[in-house]
């Protein structure tokens, strides 16, 4: 790969970052404007909001399971704001508690590990260069399939592209 194809690349991650970052920003200006607390209500009380990557908030019995560990810190649910996000308040006192806790009292977000994330993406990278590898076997390695690329050049496309988009996955997540 010469130096020229490494620009566009590096330009998309910037891109995908930066969106992030906006998305970032947004969520959380939008839950300031979501908080019409008095200074009277926030007094004894400290929050948090326990954010999530994919959806996991939409199975209830997954709020279910997270307003429950939460609780065993003193945690209660506040609010629910989309299949992200979830707000929780807990009376200062119970911070005495949590050196006796098996969580992160503070946690703030509940995500796939990242031994997860890597076997997805494996996972399907595998099955993707198996299904083009089948089709070279039908068709020929060296004959052209989509728009005359050989198959082992779309093999090649495809793992590039999953390279990239783990790239983005690891800049996201600062890893």
């Amino acid at each position: 790969m010469s130096g020229g194809h490494i620009i566009p690349i590096i330009t998309a991650s910037s891109i995908a970052h930066a969106a992030a970052k906006r998305r970032r920003m947004n969520e959380a200006k939008e839950e300031e404007e979501m908080t019409n607390y008095k200074d009277s209500e926030l007094d004894g009380w400290e929050f948090k909001i326990i954010r999530a990557d994919t959806k996991r908030f939409k199975n209830r019995d997954m709020v279910e399971k997270v307003r429950m560990e939460e609780a065993k810190a003193g945690w209660e649910l506040v609010e629910k704001f989309d299949d992200y996000r979830m707000r929780f308040k807990r009376r200062i006192e119970k911070r005495s508690m949590d050196s006796h806790l098996e969580i992160d009292p503070y946690r703030s977000r509940i995500s796939m590990s990242k031994g997860s994330i890597i076997a997805l993406i494996v996972a399907a990278l595998t099955a993707l260069v198996g299904a083009l590898t089948l089709l070279g076997f039908r068709f020929g390695f060296d004959r052209g399939l989509v728009g005359g690329f050989t198959v082992p050049a779309i093999i090649l496309a495809m793992i590039v592209v999953f390279g990239i988009i783990a790239g983005i996955i690891a800049i996201r997540r600062n890893i």
